[in-house]
């Protein structure tokens, strides 16, 4: 039972209803796995002769018994319908914060069932933010003084631009996020927030919010130049991350490397910026190239490579 909150949340469409159920516990035994069980699932729900495109179809999202947690591949989730393709049962997989979230927000998955005529969307934010405002009180507790900064994750941004508006996250997440960083600030620690992409339209509304320290940077992204961030929030916010590992990490020369390190040494003289990889460091970066960048930032001794 450990390894599932217990609930699946039934979403009918057509009634603007939504339900609660128990988890089928022994079928999440013998059906191991998101995919395993959610096709259980729509199997026991949904006839083998159902229109794809019908209001009988329905969507399932589950997770499985290893999300939210720390083990390999812990943040996946599957998505299972009949597919209009292929006129069989279709099963597709995502990673990201979505399914952990779901699992803290106390969901082992989600049925959409019946169609609804207007477009429509699920709000379950209140109970993530409970969920992680306590979690990050509890841990500052017990740090008791010597967390120096907290880290939240948010995918805001594609290699193009935001995937949301900035109008609709604030008004739908901004007063949660402001709740979040001013308790980390209460607590003398700062406030850091992950986001990969073209997040620049949002640098201003965090600023507000009150974060502390961007991470990653994808100056590949649109509008994520280095020089431009610096030049229009320098001392307004800082900046974590920023080495490429779409293209410089990964296909320059040491010494361009070391250049990038530099530029960004020059341009925040002063502070305002963590320097390192704009994300997990990929396997296609030569180990030349990683050992350039510690050793132009500093943290690594040259005579010990």
């Amino acid at each position: 039972m450990n390894a599932w909150k217990g609930t699946i949340l039934r979403v009918d469409l057509a009634a603007k209803k939504i339900t609660k159920e128990p988890l089928k516990l022994t079928d999440a035994h013998q059906y191991i796995g998101a995919r395993g069980l959610g096709t259980k699932y729509y199997c026991d729900e949904v006839s083998p002769k159902t229109d794809p495109m019908s209001a009988d179809n329905k969507l399932i999202f589950m997770t499985g018994p290893l999300t939210g947690t720390g083990a390999a591949s812990g943040g996946r989730y599957n998505v299972v319908a009949k597919s209009p393709l292929t006129g069989t049962i279709g099963a597709a997989n995502s990673g990201g914060y979505f399914a952990p979230e779901l699992k803290y927000a106390g969901y082992d998955g989600i049925i959409f069932e019946n169609e609804s005529k207007d477009p429509v969307y699920l709000y379950i934010v209140e109970k993530r933010f409970e969920f992680f405002y306590e979690f990050v009180k509890r841990t500052l507790d017990a740090g008791k003084g010597k967390i120096d900064a907290v880290r939240f994750g948010e995918d805001l941004g594609t290699q193009l631009s935001p995937i949301i508006s900035p109008d609709t996250f604030t008004r739908l997440f901004g007063p949660k996020y402001r709740a979040l960083f001013e308790l980390v600030h209460s607590y003398g620690a700062k406030a850091m927030l992950h986001s990969c992409g073209s997040v620049r339209a949002f640098i201003p509304i965090f600023i507000d919010l009150g974060l502390d320290i961007l991470e990653v940077v994808h100056v590949d992204a649109n509008g994520m130049d280095i020089k431009g961030l610096h030049r229009d929030f320098f001392k307004k916010i800082a900046f974590c991350g920023s080495m490429s590992v779409q293209t410089i990490l990964p296909k320059g020369t040491p010494e361009e490397v070391e250049s990038e390190v530099c530029l960004r040494k020059e341009l925040f003289h002063e502070g305002g910026i963590i320097i390192g990889p704009a994300n997990i460091m990929q396997v296609d970066m030569p180990v030349e190239n990683f050992v350039a960048m510690c050793k132009a930032i500093g943290c690594l001794d040259p005579g010990s490579a």
